[in-house]
């Protein structure tokens, strides 16, 4: 009902619902980053094949997609550089971000620094303490927008991709689910599965790159 109605009654809808919610999630809400992407993809491969729909299309979805998700980095290393140590003052902005992650997020940051900031976009939790801990230890912005720009890069258009050029088997997996065959789930079970396994796999690897904070930083 939701990919209806962003299809035929909003023609701009699914644009600025899907930068929206990416804006969101870069600011703590608790949705995975993929969903929004993999549905971005998904409705502008519905659109590629249907004549009654003009939009959304793969070549302003794809780059708005990333301008939203690197804006909302960009706007915690800002916060980061102008609040630095002050984030105790503004309640809101410290629930974002988090205490214990924050800690854990200054200790790897002193320890890798640009490093940190490639693999924090694959580290749940340590995304936006560590953009913000950046901004704080006044990393260079050219620098951080680089190392930023670099994962999200490795991470942004795969999703969009596989929604985009994967809509006729997830729309025929619905439909054969809804008809009762047993392949319809399994396919869309499968490549649920395979996402998320991809990316336990990644952040596991990224984790050990990544020191916890001692008990004394985390008290701070």
């Amino acid at each position: 009902m939701i990919i209806t109605w962003l299809n035929e009654f909003a023609p701009n809808a699914p644009y600025l619902a899907i930068f929206g919610i990416l804006l969101a999630t870069g600011f703590g809400l608790p949705l995975p980053e993929d969903i929004p992407l993999i549905l971005g993809g998904y409705l502008c491969g519905q659109a590629a094949a249907s004549p009654d729909h003009a939009h959304p299309v793969l070549w302003i979805m794809l780059p708005g997609v990333m301008i939203a998700i690197i804006g909302s980095d960009v706007m915690l290393y800002f916060l980061g550089r102008r609040l630095g140590p002050s984030i105790h003052r503004h309640p809101i902005l410290k629930r974002v971000v988090g205490s214990r992650n924050l800690a854990r997020a200054r200790f790897a940051f002193a320890k890798h620094r640009a490093k940190f900031v490639f693999f924090a976009r694959f580290l749940p939790g340590l995304r936006a303490p560590a953009f913000f801990t950046a901004g704080t230890f006044k990393m260079p912005f050219r620098k951080f927008l680089l190392w930023d720009g670099m994962a999200a890069c490795l991470s942004i258009p795969p999703a969009v991709l596989v929604g985009y050029f994967f809509h006729d088997n997830i729309e025929w997996a619905r439909h054969a689910l809804s008809q009762g065959q047993t392949i319809g789930f399994v396919i869309i079970a499968a490549i649920i599965i395979a996402f998320i396994a991809f990316h336990i796999i990644v952040s596991k690897k990224f984790a050990k790159a990544v020191p916890e904070a001692p008990e004394d930083a985390t008290t701070r």
